[in-house]
């Protein structure tokens, strides 16, 4: 026994000593006085942990929440994803926005569905609808969660509906997780009109086309759409107190005014009051109709110029 140190405390060192020896095995011998060091080799596994879709949320170019989109602007749509091997286990981060009738495997369409990915630190997707240069992932990898910016936007004829799906997928090199938001897709008009002017001349007494016909509206919409026409008087402009009534232009969809029966849509004289000229207009990108004017010159008429305005509404 050492000098000075106590039997009992003696003792219990030797006994600890002892057990040492016992687990240690064939491994490792010691001295029969004294001790030594030693180590051994630990290999430890850290398991896969699969990620998770913390929070998916829309904002406008203004940095302000939405729950729905206009149709031809750009959105940010930011993916939070958590990881707890870090945030670059994750492989890749897909974005899908679809109407729900459509379903997520359904492939792109500008009407109906959307796709875009991150992977390989870059942003694909379709180049119409995807802006990358506004587009960022995490800056830091090596944390536990991080938040992807997708800046996209929809087609002008994506359709009219309170029932879209923006879903995020997220996947490791083990597992997937998945997030959703539901969000309403507002409705899109957008039309134009050519030729901006028109121009007749006639006789008292006589029906006469316009020298443009047919006039050109060329609409875009996600929705079906009606056509209302709209007319003002039209003044002469020599002599105001002379003036022509709206209802003396005739509008038609052929140039075969009072033919029997009709084939398409009736001939519709004009008004001061909007009239619909056509419903149930199909939606669609660049839909052209072939409107054909005529006007019925009283009898007698002041003969001079007239002007008026004559509007049409798509709705």
């Amino acid at each position: 026994m050492a000098e000075g140190v106590p039997l009992s405390l003696f003792r219990r060192l030797r006994a600890l000593a002892i057990a040492a020896i016992a687990m240690a095995g064939p491994f490792l011998t010691l001295p029969a006085l004294g001790f030594q060091s030693a180590s051994i080799r630990v290999v430890a596994r850290i398991q896969n942990s699969p990620p998770q879709v913390l929070r998916i949320a829309l904002t406008d170019e203004a940095g302000r929440d939405v729950d729905s989109l206009d149709p031809g602007c750009i959105y940010r749509i930011m993916v939070t994803v958590a990881d707890s091997n870090t945030i670059s286990d994750i492989m890749n981060l897909t974005v899908c926005i679809y109407e729900a009738d459509s379903g997520l495997g359904h492939t792109d369409s500008p009407t109906c569905h959307y796709t875009y990915f991150w992977g390989s630190a870059s942003f694909a997707g379709p180049d119409a609808y995807l802006v990358r240069e506004r587009c960022s992932a995490p800056q830091d990898m090596m944390q536990g969660d991080g938040t992807w910016v997708f800046a996209v936007r929809l087609e002008k004829v994506a359709e009219y509906s309170g029932n879209w799906v923006v879903m995020a997928l997220a996947k490791d090199d083990a597992e997937m997780a998945s997030g959703s938001v539901g969000i309403s897709v507002n409705r899109y008009i957008s039309a134009s009109i050519s030729p901006q002017s028109i121009t007749l001349s006639g006789a008292p007494g006589r029906t006469v086309p316009v020298n443009e016909n047919p006039l050109a509206l060329t609409y875009t919409s996600n929705a079906a759409v009606r056509l209302e026409l709209q007319g003002s008087r039209f003044i002469g402009e020599d002599v105001p107190s002379f003036s022509l009534g709206p209802e003396a232009f005739i509008f038609d969809d052929d140039d075969k005014l009072g033919e029997s029966p009709e084939i398409s849509n009736p001939e519709m004289v004009l008004s001061q009051e909007r009239r619909t000229f056509a419903s149930d207009l199909p939606p669609g990108s660049a839909i052209v109709l072939q409107l054909f004017m005529h006007i019925r010159i009283p009898d007698p008429f002041y003969d001079q110029s007239y002007d008026g305005v004559i509007a049409f509404q798509i709705s």
